[in-house]
Formats: structure tokens, C-alpha cells, sequence
């Protein structure tokens, strides 16, 4: 990889992260994703609490389809 593309890469990785703005993600998606993306691994959602995430949570979701049948 040449000097300056990896010089561009760390200035990228390096910057907040910011949710584009003309987009509309609910509160739990947000959350998942800054979870998600962050920088120092062990900063970063466990793969257990990503399953039981509100955003993710296959359990309560098909729980709550039930009560609608």
C-alpha cells in the first residue's frame, strides 16, 4: 500500500464516527452500529450481547409476531 493511501486510511479511521444524515435509523439501530464500530476491539459489542440487542434480538421478535397471529 503506498505512503499516502495509508496516510489517508488512518486520517478516516481516525475521524467520529458519523451516521449519515439523510438517512433515519431508529435509536437501537444507531446504537448497534456505534457498538459495532468501534475503534479498540475490546470496546466492540460482545458477540453474546449482539444476539440479545435490542436491534437484533430474534427471540423477542418472534415473541412479539406471535402475539400478533
Amino acid at each position: 500500500m503506498c505512503v499516502s493511501c495509508q496516510v489517508e486510511l488512518l486520517r478516516v479511521i481516525q475521524k467520529p464516527l458519523e451516521m449519515p444524515g439523510d438517512v433515519s435509523l431508529s435509536p437501537p439501530c444507531v446504537d448497534l452500529l456505534q457498538r459495532l464500530l468501534k475503534r479498540e476491539p475490546l470496546e466492540r459489542i460482545s458477540f453474546a450481547d449482539f444476539f440479545t440487542h435490542p436491534f437484533v434480538d430474534i427471540a423477542a421478535s418472534s415473541a412479539s409476531l406471535d402475539q400478533h397471529d
